[in-house]
C-alpha cells in the first residue's frame, strides 16, 4: 500500500529576554510530504519504508530575518507487530539523507481500550 502525509507546522512567536533586552523570537513556519510504502508480510508483521521531505521558514527577531531557510531529507523504516487482537507495537527508524539532524528511533506500543 503506498501512503502519503502531509502536514504544516506553525510556530508562535514567543516573547524572549536576550541580554536584557524584550525581544520577540519567531522560529519560521514549516511543512513537510512524507511518502511510504507500508507492506503487509503476514497477519502480524507489516513494514514500511519511505522519506520525508521537510521545509523550514527563516527565523526572524523582531519581525526581521535572522536565518535563512532551508530544506532537509530524512529516509524512514519501521516495522509492526500485532501481538493480539487489541495490543500492537511499532519500532520506527529514521536518518537523515540531507540537514544535520542525525537518526532517530521510536517506539510505541498501541492497545484498544473498550468499554
Amino acid at each position: 500500500m503506498l501512503s502519503l502525509s502531509v502536514g504544516y507546522n506553525h510556530a508562535r512567536t514567543r516573547p524572549l529576554l536576550h541580554n536584557g533586552n524584550h525581544i520577540t523570537f519567531d522560529p519560521g513556519d514549516g511543512f513537510y510530504l512524507q511518502p511510504a510504502l507500508n507492506f503487509a508480510v503476514n497477519d502480524k508483521i507489516s513494514v514500511s519504508g519511505g522519506f520525508q521531505v521537510t521545509y523550514n521558514g527563516k527565523n526572524k527577531i523582531d519581525g526581521e530575518p535572522t536565518g535563512i531557510s532551508f530544506t532537509q531529507t530524512n529516509a524512514s523504516f519501521g516495522i509492526g507487530f500485532a501481538l493480539d487482537e487489541k495490543t500492537a507495537m511499532f519500532l520506527n527508524l529514521s536518518a537523515d539523507v540531507s540537514g544535520d539532524a542525525g537518526a532517530s528511533i521510536g517506539f510505541h506500543i498501541t492497545h484498544d481500550i473498550t468499554l
